[in-house]
């Protein structure tokens, strides 16, 4: 699930609960091979950084960014966008951003520079976010949101 590219086109980083009870984050080659666990201690959502020498992941069920320097050792990078919003945060060159949603407010995004760790806001959201954050090599960013709820019935005849 979550599959991602690393940055030199050579590997997929996917999460997967294959012979565990939870997600870990695994890489495999893009020409084929044998997958390999990057984490020991769970993940789901993963992006390298530009340069790729970290491994920015999120998990499930806890509200904090690890990274894996040199793609080896896990450390907590991050207490950031929480764990609803795990699809809601993306890398550029110098920084991550982010969705910050908290209830009865409007949700923001907001920008984590990763030389000072320190947290800006970029932006207020007039309606509620839903998964999905990327920004571009320039300045642009774009996130998904829920315009419209709507449902569907359909009848179909039984057939033989």
């Amino acid at each position: 699930m979550v599959p991602s590219w690393s940055r030199d086109g050579q590997w997929i980083y996917f999460a997967s609960d294959h012979a565990s009870k939870t997600f870990h984050l695994w890489k495999v080659p893009v020409k084929g091979g044998v997958p390999v666990e990057v984490t020991k201690n769970s993940g789901f959502a993963a992006f390298e950084s530009l340069d790729g020498a970290y491994v920015f992941y999120a998990k499930l069920s806890s509200r904090h960014l690890e990274s894996s320097p040199g793609r080896r050792v896990r450390e907590q990078f991050w207490r950031g966008p929480g764990p609803d919003n795990w699809g809601n945060w993306a890398v550029s060159k110098d920084a991550i951003y982010f969705i910050e949603s908290k209830r009865g407010a409007k949700s923001v995004i907001e920008r984590l520079d990763l030389e000072t760790k320190r947290i800006s806001q970029v932006a207020t959201l007039e309606r509620p976010s839903f998964y999905g954050l990327t920004v571009s090599p320039g300045k642009s960013i774009i996130f998904s949101q829920p315009d419209r709820e709507e449902h569907d019935l359909v009848l179909t005849k039984l057939f033989r």
